[in-house]
């Protein structure tokens, strides 16, 4: 649930992703689906310098050969299912993440 919260936030809340996306490593996610997920947003962002959009977070998955039918669903899944909650509080979020890091 947090890691899914967290990759949400990375790619559609700008000032949360601007305030973690620094500390935020692969190592702390669990499965391979979340890391290239983690890995897609941080790769967007540091080349157009915005977050990226639901859409194009789909076509870079389409265009990648490399992962598995099973790995690819799961990223699918999760990319899609990014939903703008504006009742986030950000600092709890940025506290939540921190503990999720260590």
């Amino acid at each position: 649930m947090i890691e899914d919260l967290i990759l949400t936030n990375l790619a559609i809340n700008e000032k949360y992703s601007r305030k973690v996306l620094p500390f935020i490593d692969s190592a702390y996610f669990s499965t391979k689906s979340h890391k290239i997920t983690l890995k897609m947003i941080k790769d967007h962002i540091e080349r157009y310098n915005v977050n990226p959009t639901k859409t194009s977070l789909v076509v870079d998955l389409e265009e990648m050969d490399n992962i598995s039918e099973d790995d690819f669903n799961s990223i699918k899944n999760l990319i899609t299912g990014f939903q703008v909650d504006d009742d986030v509080e950000i600092d709890w979020l940025a506290d939540a993440t921190e503990k999720f890091c260590q």
